[in-house]
């Protein structure tokens, strides 16, 4: 016993680690006196054995936990084990039978040991006994054996025999399925047809002769058209021509382009205003290909641009006016006397509109706007406003004076335009950059009564005109209708008889 124990201790621990024991002590086993070293031993060898036990335990715990959450986990009745039981009856019912219960039972032990390990307890399971394996292996057997036997056996019947049989069935699922295949064969051919009809009706080779004729015919006109139209709004600081661009549906499109560099976009180079001056060359261009002479309308079309291109661009409007109606709309009234200069100059006929808002209300007179209106309609304005203050006069006089003196600043600026039209002989004209030097010659003619009565025009204006401050001394009433009308009057009398004296109207 002594010696295993020392044997045991030496393997399993050192003994440095463990304090020694009284001396006199005795072996339980022989009973013979042993030192403290022979104590530690002993102890040891029982710590050693104790804990081996104690490992082997446990490891047979887990194994055992592990074999149980196995089974718990384990899906016993699968659609395939159902499909396979289905064949199976077919078959040997008996057998299935026999599966069925085995499978039964399974489920039951699956199910006592989930709930005995959810319940944390130990679960006594004897097993399956009975175990339909073989069986199964012995049908799996005999099938093989059979399907070997079927695969070996010759045909009975020749490939022409076959060929009738499969040709019979066909026969017999198109008698079942007759009219839905009508219906499907009447479906493809309305189908053809319709492809047959968008190829005669395809428009690429209309495209393409349209194409030829217009490169060989057209483009060269539209080139020389458009080059012309260029010319006549002064657009020479930048070389643009017209450029075929392909075409579909049987007409062909048309780009502008850069003369000397055909690779650079055009919109990438051109400010918004030559943009627009552009667009009224080309449209202008192709509108002198067409047969007809319609009318056509512009919705501000000197929009973004200076003063120079709306001159222009008047100029043309007024000469396309020669050939057509030309309708514009605008709010720019320096363009708008553009306009009506070129057409008295070019002696073309015009009508004019004036559009506007007054309390949400839209109203439409052919007078235009004060500042456009030449000395001619501003004195009939200003007689119409006369009328209106006359009236006030007599029916709400303390409403007249604030009339009057609008009009009185009115009639100051009628002398102002008439200054430059009449007197001037519309030689120079404020926001028109050039001067008129052929209309210089009647000039000669201004007396020093004309002279004399454009300023007591304009002071006895300033006097009265709302913005001028009347000295407290001065205590001179305000004029009356009459005396109103007489400043009027003036106005018209002096411009007459500058005309007169000048043959003009």
């Amino acid at each position: 016993m002594w010696e295993a124990a020392e044997a045991f201790s030496a393997i399993a621990y050192p003994k440095s680690q463990f304090p020694a024991l009284p001396r006199g002590a005795r072996c339980p086993v022989c009973q013979q006196e042993i030192g403290n070293e022979a104590e530690d031993r002993l102890r040891h060898l029982a710590e050693y054995v104790s804990s081996i036990a104690q490992e082997r335990v446990r490891d047979t715990e887990r194994r055992y936990e592990a074999a149980l959450s196995s089974v718990a986990q384990a899906v016993i009745m699968r659609p395939d084990l159902e499909l396979a039981l289905n064949e199976l009856r077919s078959e040997n019912p008996a057998l299935a039978e026999e599966v069925h219960q085995f499978l039964q039972a399974a489920e039951r032990l699956q199910k006592g040991i989930t709930e005995a390990l959810a319940l944390g307890v130990g679960f006594l399971a004897n097993g399956m006994t009975q175990s339909p394996e073989a069986s199964l292996q012995a049908v799996a057997s005999r099938l093989r054996e059979r399907a070997e036997q079927l695969q070996a056996t010759k045909p009975m019947m020749t490939p022409g025999d076959s060929a009738d049989i499969k040709e019979l069935e066909a026969r017999v699922s198109l008698s079942q399925h007759l009219q839905p295949i009508l219906d499907e064969i009447e479906r493809l051919k309305r189908i053809a047809a319709y492809d047959q009809c968008l190829a005669d009706a395809s428009t690429q080779a209309i495209t393409r002769k349209s194409t030829e004729l217009t490169k060989l015919l057209v483009t060269d006109q539209l080139r020389a058209g458009f080059h012309e139209e260029l010319e006549r709004l002064e657009f020479k600081h930048l070389a643009v021509e017209i450029q075929a661009a392909g075409g579909a549906k049987g007409s062909l499109f048309h780009k502008l382009a850069f003369t000397n560099a055909p690779g650079v976009a055009v919109t990438h180079v051109l400010s918004e205003g030559e943009s627009r001056t552009l667009s009224l060359a080309s449209f202008l261009t192709e509108l002198g290909t067409a047969p007809n002479r319609s009318a056509i309308i512009f919705d501000d079309p000197v929009s973004s641009l200076d003063e120079a291109w709306r001159e222009r661009i008047a100029r043309r409007l007024v000469s396309e006016a020669t050939e057509r109606q030309v309708i514009v709309f605008t709010h720019d009234l320096l363009f708008l006397r553009f306009l009506l200069d070129e057409s008295r100059r070019q002696e073309v006929s015009y009508v004019h509109q004036y559009i506007r808002r007054e309390n949400e209300v839209g109203l439409c007179s052919p007078d235009l706007p004060w500042s456009a209106m030449g000395t001619n309609e501003r004195i009939g304005k200003l007689r119409s406003r006369w009328q209106s203050a006359d009236k006030l006069f007599r029916t709400a006089r303390s409403s007249y004076e604030a009339d009057a003196r609008d009009i009185f600043g009115l009639l100051r600026e009628a002398w102002e335009r008439a200054t430059t039209e009449v007197l001037l002989n519309d030689v120079v004209e404020r926001y028109r950059h050039s001067i008129e030097t052929q209309k210089v010659r009647p000039l000669h003619d201004i007396t020093e009564d004309d002279c004399r009565a454009l300023d007591a025009g304009m002071a006895e204006c300033s006097r009265w005109m709302r913005g001028h401050d009347r000295p407290p001394a001065d205590g001179t009433p305000f004029p009356e209708p009459e005396a109103l009308k007489k400043r009027i009057d003036d106005l018209e009398t002096w411009v007459k008889c500058i005309r007169k004296r000048r043959q003009t109207k």
